[in-house]
């Protein structure tokens, strides 16, 4: 009757023999491709040439700098109002989409929107008010504790 599971000197040979197997095909992939020859840059590079300027020139350049400066910073303003735009037009078609009163009327991105993120809840509510049958709306609702004492939030 052969043993159930090979012994300690037989796992060494066999990891033995696939070690010199992995050995022997090193480098055995490089025959069957060929390398990319390097590529030379035709261009030379054009040696740096100082020219003496004039103080009005000096000036001038100083001038253009800081009025393409201005125009950076009016533009960076407007882009970033424009964004602010934006978010706040998001935010509230994100609100409108989790409202339950409106999921009759979502289209499919929405709804798809709708599933990733899941339905909003309002923490901010421990107890709520009664209903006529005395019943109430408690935040508790939102996680429950699993038997090792985990708390996971449903």
């Amino acid at each position: 009757m052969a043993p159930k599971q090979a012994s300690g000197w037989q796992k060494r040979q066999k990891r033995k023999r696939q070690d010199e197997l992995v050995k022997s095909q090193k480098g055995a992939m490089q025959k069957f491709l060929t390398p990319n020859p390097p590529i030379v840059d035709v261009e030379k590079p054009q040696e740096h040439v100082e020219v003496e300027r004039g103080h009005e020139e000096v000036e001038q350049e100083q001038e253009r700098v800081e009025v393409e400066d201005e125009q950076d910073e009016e533009h960076v303003e407007k882009q970033q109002e424009q964004e602010h735009v934006e978010e706040q037009q998001q935010e509230e078609h994100v609100d409108y989409i989790f409202d339950p009163r409106r999921w009759e009327g979502l289209n499919v991105d929405e709804i798809k929107l709708l599933a990733a993120k899941g339905p909003k809840r309002d923490t901010s509510i421990e107890f709520g008010p009664s209903d006529k049958f005395n019943r109430r709306f408690s935040a508790t609702i939102y996680t429950r504790t699993l038997s090792n004492l985990e708390i996971e939030n449903g």
